[in-house]
């Protein structure tokens, strides 16, 4: 095993950045965000991002094709899926298993997405594990292992300390940081930046846990039969429809193809988009078959805790605790188990 000092982390970045463009988890005001990460830039290890790194991977805007009209014909240019090497450096556990859930929506099945495929293919991740969780987190409730790394290429964690160094040390020497590598990219990266490291004999610090947790056993089976249940309309009443919690969500894939003309020139491109929103599921001769709040929440929900699985036979939820913590009306993906848990499946 290797261990690296938390002082050096700036200048391992400041290696790696120069070879290969690295996002990383950067403060920013009073949140984190994954940025390209540059010199002088603020680490940040003690708090989740307030958005995912999902848009490195399925960017919230991208180009399709362009097209050019010649009188009756025209030419279709296909933007070629290839993606210049990334490196992603710093995400959670929960992130990760982010991933690993969008590759079974882009990498499995009768189509593969190629502008998906290109970056995955050359995306490098390196996950810091987890001891201290927010107060908004629940990765365990859905099964994510805080420390498991399943998916990642290397495995970044902090050991335990000595217990008589004080913190004024720790500030002025760092902290030890095991990093461990899984995949042959991984250990590629720690065989060219070996000088960084170092051997150690420590463990690792364990996980403390999630203070928010909740039960998840025969859940699908029951939504199966309440698609009719009059709870939907109860919970989704405070539901403002903003959006906000599909935005911020990590595996949260909807999107929509829109394009723009100029003349005789143009373009396709997809955008995110919301299952929230009112024009989500509305069709040119107007029909809407959710046209209401009520079947728009339960078809988000269902399809995280339900669809999915079904299809998958994974939640498609991670416990990020993003949602929890940002919806403007305080409703997030364990309140919604919390209220089907507790309802009475005969009741219409």
């Amino acid at each position: 095993m290797k261990a690296i000092n938390s002082i050096l982390i700036p200048q391992f970045l400041d290696a790696l950045a120069r070879e290969t463009a690295v996002l990383a988890p950067v403060k920013n005001g009073g949140d984190v965000y994954f940025r390209p990460w540059q010199p002088g830039a603020e680490i940040q290890w003690e708090q989740n991002s307030l958005l995912p790194p999902k848009n490195a991977l399925f960017p919230q805007t991208e180009v399709l094709y362009k097209y050019e009209l010649q009188g009756q014909d025209g030419e279709i240019h296909e933007e070629n899926p290839g993606a210049e090497p990334q490196i992603i450096f710093g995400l959670r556990n929960c992130d990760l298993q982010s991933i690993n859930l969008l590759d079974k929506t882009f990498l499995s099945g009768d189509y593969v997405d190629p502008f998906y495929q290109a970056r995955r293919k050359n995306t490098v991740l390196i996950v810091f594990n987890c001891h201290q969780p927010q107060l908004t987190c629940f990765c365990t409730s859905l099964g994510v292992d805080p420390q498991g790394g399943e998916g990642a290429d290397l495995v970044l964690y902090e050991l335990e300390r000595e217990p008589a160094v004080k913190s004024v040390m720790l500030y002025e020497t760092g902290r030890e940081l095991g990093m461990e590598a899984k995949t042959g990219k991984g250990e590629e990266i720690l065989k060219k930046y070996r000088d960084f490291f170092s051997d150690f004999g420590k463990k690792p610090r364990p996980f403390t846990s999630c203070t928010l947790h909740f039960k998840t056993e025969g859940l699908a089976e029951k939504l199966r039969k309440m698609f009719e249940h009059p709870i939907w309309a109860d919970i989704s009443r405070r539901c403002l429809a903003c959006g906000v919690c599909t935005y911020i969500c990590p595996t949260c894939h909807c999107f929509d193809i829109q394009g723009k003309n100029a003349g005789d020139q143009g373009y396709k491109y997809r955008c995110w988009d919301s299952c929230m929103f009112s024009d989500y599921t509305l069709m040119a001769g107007g029909h809407d078959p959710r046209p209401t709040k009520r079947e728009r929440f339960r078809n988000r929900f269902l399809h995280k805790l339900a669809y999915f699985m079904e299809r998958y036979g994974e939640f498609l939820c991670t416990g990020c605790g993003r949602c929890l913590a940002k919806c403007p009306a305080n409703i997030d993906i364990s309140y919604v188990v919390k209220k089907v848990k507790e309802a009475e499946i005969n009741a219409r």
